[in-house]
């Protein structure tokens, strides 16, 4: 699972990662060996919902054509200050929350949950 999760969060084009369309504008990232290109409007939409004096409730909508809703998801201060590094810095998701779930690690990423994950991928399953 965690093998397809990994291909299917990301879209893969001649070797580099690529968060993809807008095609007028772009930027690009160096990420552990792969190039990440940001491409407006196909980027999740993060926030923090609100916080408590031990945990950050975060907010990731999926890309807005996808017209998904936001996913939330409730990190210790000390998962946040490792969210909002991984946000400035980039690597792997696996590497800096290895304690987190397969689906929060998805919801971090993409903004998707286990129903429109599954319902996304089972095209690409089916093919």
């Amino acid at each position: 699972m965690t093998d397809r999760r990994r291909k299917n969060s990301d879209w893969y084009v001649a070797g580099a990662a690529v968060a993809a369309p807008d095609r007028d504008q772009h930027s690009q990232t160096q990420t552990q060996g792969e190039t990440m290109i940001n491409i407006p409007g196909w980027n999740p939409i993060r926030r923090v919902v609100r916080t408590t004096g031990t945990h950050v409730v975060i907010g990731v909508q999926p890309p807005k054509f996808l017209e998904l809703p936001e996913q939330t998801l409730s990190l210790t201060t000390e998962q946040y200050k490792r969210y909002c590094m991984w946000l400035a810095r980039g690597g792997l998701i696996q590497t800096t929350f290895p304690e987190l779930s397969d689906s929060e690690r998805e919801i971090i990423q993409t903004g998707l949950g286990d129903a429109d994950f599954n319902r996304i991928t089972k095209s690409l399953d089916d093919h």
